[in-house]
């Protein structure tokens, strides 16, 4: 595993595709990510959130230049509760930290919050 996405993880390109990060707390619907919402190549990509929150997550590509885009990233239907909304903050700053890394590295990011708690413990 590399970071939060599994070498199981899988992506069915179409509405109603299965996307998955290859956690094993999809297969028994209790947290992750499931099946395509909206499905927009190069535009956007909509998906489920398991956990019984009934939540959307939404990336929307939007081209500034030839050469660079904004990705607008939004997690709505979330159940506001102290916990969630912390573990949240962290989950998608790491997975969107990733993304940056991979685009403008082309390589895979081993995950910065393990990397911090690794420098803290040397």
């Amino acid at each position: 595993q590399t970071g939060l996405v599994t070498d199981d993880a899988k992506i069915e390109p179409f509405v109603g595709g299965q996307y998955s990060f290859g956690w094993p707390e999809e297969e028994d619907g209790i947290d992750g990510p499931e099946n395509v919402i909206e499905w927009e190549t190069d535009k956007n990509l909509a998906f489920g959130w398991y956990g019984g929150r009934n939540s959307i997550i939404t990336f929307e590509i939007k081209p500034q230049t030839d050469t660079s885009s904004i990705i607008e990233f939004s997690h709505s239907g979330l159940d506001f509760s102290l916990p969630d909304v912390l573990s949240y903050q962290l989950g998608w700053s790491e997975f969107l930290f990733e993304i940056k890394f991979l685009l403008e590295s082309g390589m895979a990011s081993k995950g910065w919050i393990k990397s911090v708690k690794r420098d803290r413990n040397s």
